[in-house]
């Protein structure tokens, strides 16, 4: 099952709403063909938010990927060997609302930032037209899930912005993503040192050239020592 393959099955199943993010919603945005592979041989995850009722939808997706043969794989972060990853830290509040939520810490979205869109990418089957955020959502996710921008994605974001600043898509008003680094703020604020950890873990992996993230050891173990 390829990439193609993949969105199929997520925009037939009405049960749930997905958005894909991530570098490959980077890749769709920017117009550049899509690589299931980083430079150092290793395969790029797939990184799916499920807005609608992502718990149940969860051991679902898990299923499809160890049932079919596939050329991805999905975000292993939280779950160690396991190829699926809900990234999403969204509670629906209603009416098409949301909050991002980490443990105590909540603030509400406006729909502005959650509205959806479809973004064409070039794959080795094709054209793949795919569910994702605006770019200006996609660039801010990269500091909700943990509090902190990754040193490893601080290029990839400003390569990002600079090349589709000039479509205008960053003209708008930047007011509905503060919400971003209040949320980022609260994070580091209330549990410093969960924020010190991962901080820590990103610079060590980032000095070693991803190798631990990549291949040694999962921020997942690093989660679960701190009693995430």
């Amino acid at each position: 099952m390829n990439f193609e393959n993949l969105i199929n099955i997520l925009d037939e199943d009405k049960e749930f709403v997905y958005v894909i993010v991530g570098g490959t919603a980077l890749q769709g945005w920017m117009g550049e063909s899509l690589s299931f592979y980083r430079e150092n041989g290793t395969l790029r995850d797939i990184d799916i938010i499920v807005l609608e009722d992502p718990n149940k939808r969860s051991e679902y997706l898990q299923k499809l990927k160890f049932d079919m043969p596939v050329d991805f794989s999905f975000a292993k972060e939280e779950s160690y060997r396991q190829p699926y990853q809900v990234l999403s830290q969204f509670k629906k509040n209603g009416n098409e609302q949301y909050s991002l939520v980490f443990r105590s810490v909540e603030v509400p979205l406006s729909k502005e930032v959650t509205a959806l869109c479809r973004v064409n990418t070039i794959t080795p089957t094709g054209i793949v037209n795919f569910q994702t955020f605006n770019p200006i959502t996609l660039a801010h996710l990269y500091i909700h899930r943990v509090g902190i921008l990754k040193m490893k994605d601080v290029i990839k974001i400003k390569r990002f912005v600079k090349k589709i600043h000039n479509s205008g898509v960053f003209d708008t008003v930047h007011t509905h993503y503060k919400v971003f680094h209040e949320y980022a703020a609260a994070i580091r604020h209330n549990y410093p040192f969960y924020s010190w950890a991962i901080r820590t873990y990103n610079y060590l992996d980032f000095s070693l050239n991803c190798r631990m993230s990549h291949k040694y050891i999962p921020s997942v173990i690093l989660k679960k020592l701190i009693n995430l």
